[in-house]
C-alpha cells in the first residue's frame, strides 16, 4: 500500500508530529479557531499546514521551535524566498497584523494615535491658558507679568517641537 496516505492517530502522536507536547496538541484541538479535525486520525500531509496555523495564531511560546526559529534566520529565509513566496509571506504578515488590530479593537485595548494626540493637545492647551491666566493675576507689576507670560509661552513652544 505505497499509495495510502500516512495517518496520525492519537493526540500524543499529533504532538510529536508538530514538535509540541501532547498537552499542547490537546489544547490546539480545543481552540475554536483550530481549522482541522478535532479527533484523530489526521493526515501526515496536513502537518505543514498545522505548523503554519500554529505560527500565525499562537503566542510564540506555544509555537514549535522549528517554526519559531531564530529571527535573524527568518529575515535571511525571507530574502531567499522566490518573489511569489515572498508575496505570500508578506500577505500572511499583513493578515496577521490585521487580525491583531481587530482583536485589540474588539477587546477595547486599541487606542487611535490621532485621537490620543488630539486629547493631549487639548489638555496642553487648557494648561497653557490656565497658566497664562494665573500669570495675569500675579500681584506684581506689568513688566514681571509680561516676563512670566513670555516664559510660559516659550516653554509651551518647546513642548510643541
Amino acid at each position: 500500500m505505497s499509495g495510502a496516505a500516512k495517518l496520525i492517530s492519537g493526540v500524543a502522536s499529533l504532538g510529536r508530529a508538530l514538535g509540541v507536547s501532547k498537552v499542547a496538541a490537546a489544547g490546539y484541538l480545543k481552540r475554536d479557531d483550530w481549522p482541522f479535525n478535532r479527533t484523530s486520525p489526521w493526515l501526515q500531509s496536513e502537518v505543514p499546514l498545522m505548523l503554519k496555523w500554529a505560527a500565525a495564531n499562537l503566542r510564540p511560546a506555544n509555537v514549535p521551535n522549528e517554526v519559531r526559529g531564530n529571527p535573524a534566520d527568518l529575515v535571511q529565509d525571507v530574502k531567499n524566498l522566490s518573489p511569489v513566496n515572498r508575496a505570500k509571506f508578506n500577505k500572511l504578515l499583513a493578515e496577521t497584523a490585521g487580525i491583531k488590530l481587530r482583536n485589540q479593537i474588539m477587546s477595547g485595548d486599541y487606542v487611535d494615535k490621532t485621537t490620543l494626540e488630539g486629547e493631549h493637545l487639548k489638555k496642553l492647551d487648557y494648561l497653557k491658558r490656565t497658566l497664562l491666566g494665573l500669570a495675569k493675576e500675579l500681584p506684581f507689576g506689568d513688566e514681571i507679568k509680561l516676563t512670566v507670560e513670555q516664559r510660559i509661552r516659550e516653554k509651551f513652544e518647546m513642548l510643541s517641537k
